[in-house]
């Protein structure tokens, strides 16, 4: 028999597993070498996993040099190997699947457990690139913050242990196959596979060999554990056959129970979960004596998520003409209306000009010498928090980040920069109180009380006063640096004229914008007229609206709720 060529990726991990079935070969007289071959998720680790688009970015070039003749075996974490792969090959599981769970590593200082319940101190910094797994997160454990990171197992442990998050998600696995160090004062939290469950044949082992090498195959067939092979594939078959990809937040684990029942758990997220503030979850558990009879109960449930009857989609605004003030790609307010049967028109009644960084940076990197905080009330600010980091990418701050609402803090975790802390409420004057709070509480560690806080504020040109009142009231230093501004849309006009006379609808989310659009159009243009929030509804009351309807949550489902009553 000739030397069997295994391939593996180049991380340790990758390495680490690939002699597991090296040794296994050898064990059966079979002789075996190891070659490496670099991924392209091993080679880019920049880009969030979640927004490549290739498909099986860390399989795909051992596949290729598999379908070359480079290499015999391809072995890969089976959760890696995309449900779809190359017609000429074929893969299943070898050995006994290690823990399939998720854990949690988190530092002593952020973690609470009460009655056997795990709970995370707000503002906490989760570190993980998968989708799934930051749904899930954020459905648990709803006041964390989100930090996608990428690189191998070490790196996101160094980066856990130098502090740039204050936890990290992670699959067992790795912890079984090689060693790990998990930082001082560090717990891991075993999660329960019923909450969260994991990418589908988390925790085996696959082999990958070309189909036309029939030797090859009986050889690997005496690594297979039936069990474990039997149970991956079906969570495999489960992913296929709902027409979900690998990139998609649905989770999918086969476990068995202490009474030796099996039992089923899914989750998935929908499309747009990113954008929204409340992170809905659908949930799926399915127990039975025995696979057999579990697999046709999983399979009925795949065919309906990915087959979704018509019918049951509630068209409650059909034909509503309905406007909204802003215009940008794939709006989650807009997708769920156009879901909900409206017709929907985005108008850009203003329109945001981002300052140039040489306009603001040199008084930015003056007072950032000593702030302790930076302020983001509005997502248009990103693109001046980053060219900070930007021009001194190896500096560490000793400001910290604050800003409003879960989908800012996304934003800026998009772009690989750092969220502190997320205001409970909505407002800038919530933010600014809960700054305050939290600067009450560190007073007492520092040896100059006399020292004025130094907050400073990456705003709009004319802000409103509400937050700069708020701090210098209690003594605050605080800097307001415009880092871009808002001006009327030169065509409204005539994107006015192409609307209907009569709207259904016009949904307003400020009060600059309800000013201006006033200015165009009367008070009777809409039947109805919704305001993002009261401030802004008070602003339409005084421009001459009597009606207005504000929705018990500035969210798309909160918008949607008040409309389809």
């Amino acid at each position: 028999m000739k030397i069997i060529r295994v391939g593996a990726r180049g991380s340790k991990l990758s390495i680490a597993q690939a002699n597991l079935v090296v040794n296994e070969l050898k064990k059966q007289g079979i002789k075996a070498t190891l070659l490496k071959i670099s991924s392209r998720g091993d080679i880019d680790q920049h880009t969030p996993l979640s927004q490549m688009k290739h498909v099986g970015v860390f399989t795909s070039s051992l596949e290729q040099a598999l379908v070359d003749k480079k290499i015999d075996v391809a072995v890969h974490s089976f959760k890696d190997l995309p449900t779809e792969i190359d017609p000429r090959t074929i893969a299943h599981s070898v050995l006994v699947r290690n823990d399939p769970r998720d854990v949690l590593l988190v530092f002593n200082d952020f973690l609470m457990e009460r009655d056997g319940k795990i709970f995370l101190k707000k503002g906490t910094r989760i570190g993980t690139s998968s989708a799934r797994r930051q749904s899930q997160l954020l459905f648990h454990f709803k006041d964390v913050t989100i930090v996608d990171i990428r690189g191998n197992v070490e790196t996101r442990i160094r980066k856990l242990e130098e502090g740039w998050i204050d936890a990290l998600m992670m699959a067992q696995a790795p912890f079984e196959r090689m060693t790990l160090s998990l930082p001082s004062e560090c717990k891991k939290i075993f999660l329960p596979l019923k909450d969260f469950p994991t990418a589908p044949s988390q925790g085996a082992l696959a082999v990958q060999y070309r189909k036309d090498d029939t030797e090859l195959e009986s050889l690997l067939e005496r690594l297979m554990d039936m069990k474990t092979e039997e149970q991956v594939q079906l969570e495999r078959t489960f992913l296929r056959s709902a027409g979900k990809g690998c990139q998609l937040p649905m989770g999918v684990s086969i476990y068995q129970e202490k009474n030796g029942y099996l039992t089923f758990s899914a989750t998935l997220a929908p499309p747009n979960w990113r954008r929204l503030q409340e992170i809905p979850l659908n949930r799926y558990l399915i127990t039975a004596p025995t696979l057999e009879v579990m697999k046709q109960h999983v399979l009925n449930l795949a065919q309906q998520l990915g087959n979704p009857n018509e019918d049951q989609v509630q068209e409650r605004l059909t034909n509503q003409h309905v406007v909204i003030t802003r215009k940008i790609a794939h709006d989650p307010i807009v997708d769920l209306l156009i879901q909900a049967g409206a017709l929907v028109t985005q108008l850009d009644v203003l329109q945001t000009l981002w300052y140039p960084p040489e306009r603001y940076l040199p008084l930015l990197e003056k007072e950032i010498e000593d702030a302790d905080w930076i302020v983001i009330t509005s997502r248009n600010a990103v693109n001046a928090l980053e060219s900070i980091f930007r021009k001194n990418p190896s500096r560490r701050p000793g400001f910290k980040v604050a800003c409003i609402g879960q989908s800012s803090a996304r934003v800026i975790h998009a772009r690989n920069l750092p969220v502190h802390y997320v205001a409970k409420g909505k407002t800038s004057v919530d933010l600014g109180n809960e700054l305050l709070s939290l600067m009450q509480k560190a007073k007492s560690g520092i040896n100059d009380e006399t020292k004025p806080f130094k907050v400073i504020h990456l705003c709009a040109q004319d802000p409103t006063s509400y937050l700069r009142d708020l701090m210098q009231k209690h003594a605050v230093s605080f800097i307001e640096i415009p880092v871009y501004e808002t001006v009327e849309n030169a065509s409204i006009n005539d994107e006015l004229v192409q609307l209907p006379r009569d709207v259904d609808v016009a949904i307003v989310l400020s009060s600059k914008q309800a000013k201006w659009l006033i200015q165009h159009v009367s008070p009777q243009w809409a039947k109805k007229w919704v305001a993002i929030g009261p401030r802004t509804a008070k602003t339409l009351k005084e421009l001459g609206i009597n009606q207005v309807i504000v929705p018990p949550r500035p969210t798309p489902d909160g918008i949607l709720e008040v409309l389809s009553s």
